[in-house]
């Protein structure tokens, strides 16, 4: 399966809190609820992927470790997510 398929299911299961666009080579996913720049994954021609964020770009030739960067930053986004709610909790 291709990164970006492989993404596209993994957010399926999440539709509550991520959006995305997707064609061949390209995808775009948004965080529902904020106004925070899109994650960006490019694949490049030459097979790398290219994954940017909030102004930080990665520049990986493996498909499984350009998966797990994602990864990561879905779960930085869930914990900055459930630290914002334990702060808007009344006390």
């Amino acid at each position: 399966m291709l990164l970006l398929e492989k993404i596209a299911e993994y957010l399926d299961g999440r539709k509550p809190d991520y959006s995305y666009i997707k064609d061949s080579t390209h995808m775009e996913i948004r965080v529902n609820g904020k106004e925070w720049l899109p994650i960006q994954v490019f694949r490049q021609a030459s097979g790398d992927y290219s994954i940017s964020w909030c102004g930080i770009e990665y520049q990986i030739e493996d498909r499984i470790k350009a998966y797990e960067r994602i990864l990561r930053i879905f779960t930085n986004i869930n914990e900055w997510r459930e630290a914002e709610k334990k702060m808007n909790e009344p006390r």
